[in-house]
């Protein structure tokens, strides 16, 4: 059949349609049937052979282009289509949020509406509360002044009490101090007393001693005279054991008056102490009704 096409069809001319591979073969063989030469010695069996071969190649390299293409194409549809899906629902979700945007808009616009309006409102109702604040005010600052003078004439009297109460006290002490001086002079002279006392005791002693020994013919005169002596000693004695007994008396009046003492200066110090208080009330009270 195609011995027969090749020898009852004419054979086209080389033009810019005429495929590669035949207007290549057109070309380099100018003694061609097609180009009007002499006989080739391929002949007419030999080309068509060789365009069915190269048709075939050509068919089987555009199936491997179509199959490929095929394949690139669904995946490109599947990725494509994954995409859409994927834009689609970040397109939603955009629009959800620009729905939920909007609300809150117009939630704030209310919002700012209704509070200029209470704004405006105070600002009416501001005016009338001035007056009647300031009033009100001062009113108060005048009970309040008043009331700090009332309390700084009263810590004014307590102070004047304290005072006196503070320099009476501080005379007592004086008075405690005076007498426990007295006292303790006292009972110093009473104790030198004892002493001599005591010494005298020894010397007559000594003295009698002496005169026993140089007058042995006295003896009976003397044990008289002695024994008068120690009765009139024995006397002294108690004199002396009843000065003792008024001196540990004295000490324990001194040492009582010594406590007392003691505590008098706890009650000036803790009197001090509120005279202290008392003036910085004073002069926390004064700053306050100054400022």
């Amino acid at each position: 059949r195609l011995e027969s096409m090749s020898s009852s069809s004419p054979v086209p001319s080389a033009g810019p349609d005429t495929p590669g591979c035949l207007k290549q073969g057109v070309e380099s063989n100018p003694d061609s049937p097609m180009m009007g030469g002499g006989e080739s010695p391929y002949g007419a069996h030999e080309m068509a052979s060789d365009l069915i071969d190269r048709l075939r190649e050509s068919q089987l390299t555009i199936s491997h282009l179509e199959s490929v293409c095929e394949d690139k194409t669904e995946l490109v549809e599947s990725q494509a289509k994954s995409q859409i899906g994927q834009l689609e629902a970040q397109l939603a979700e955009e629009m959800r949020k620009s729905r939920v945007l909007e609300d809150l808009s117009n939630s704030a616009k209310l919002e700012a509406a209704r509070l200029q309006s209470a704004v405006s409102h105070l600002e009416s109702e501001k005016a009338g509360w001035k007056a009647e604040v300031f009033e009100k005010g001062l009113d108060i600052t005048n009970k309040v002044i008043q009331g700090h003078k009332e309390a700084t004439d009263a810590l004014n009297a307590r102070i004047a009490v304290q005072d006196e109460t503070i320099k009476t006290l501080t005379d007592e002490v004086q008075e405690w101090r005076d007498l426990a001086d007295e006292r303790s002079r006292a009972v110093q002279d009473l104790e030198q007393a004892l002493d001599e006392l005591e010494e005298e005791k020894r010397r007559d002693a000594a003295e009698t001693a002496r005169r026993s020994e140089e007058h042995s013919s006295d003896v009976e005169r003397l044990t008289k005279a002695l024994e008068t002596e120690k009765a009139e000693r024995l006397q002294a004695n108690t004199a002396l054991t009843s000065a003792l007994a008024c001196v540990r008396e004295e000490r324990e009046r001194v040492d009582a008056a010594e406590e007392r003492i003691k505590e008098l200066k706890g009650l000036l110090k803790a009197a001090e102490l509120r005279a202290s208080l008392s003036q910085d009330e004073a002069e926390r009270v004064k700053r306050e009704e100054k400022d």
